[in-house]
């Protein structure tokens, strides 16, 4: 995840603006969440991670742990602090 923010950063330091282009980006019903269908896209697409090395059931797992108010979408605050390994750190 860290590493498609990087590409929106082009070379600079990812800042909260990268995150919020990427999450942006992803989120293709605009919605301000994403759901498991437009998580399962980054992975695929952004991340371009086969099932032959990524299966499904591992994609859910980190969907879940994600989502940490287990809402059932993630928001940008969880997708960050689960990126930036602040998940400590994240209040709702």
């Amino acid at each position: 995840m860290r590493m498609a923010a990087e590409e929106v950063a082009d070379g600079s330091k990812v800042t909260q603006a990268h995150w919020n282009s990427l999450f942006r980006r992803l989120d293709r019903d605009g919605s301000g969440t994403l759901d498991r269908k437009e998580f399962y896209s980054f992975v695929r697409d952004t991340m371009r991670m086969e099932p032959v090395d990524y299966p499904d059931d591992a994609i859910w797992e980190v969907f879940k742990a994600l989502d940490h108010d287990m809402s059932s979408m993630i928001t940008i605050g969880e997708l960050v602090a689960f990126a930036e390994n602040t998940m400590d750190l994240f209040h709702t």
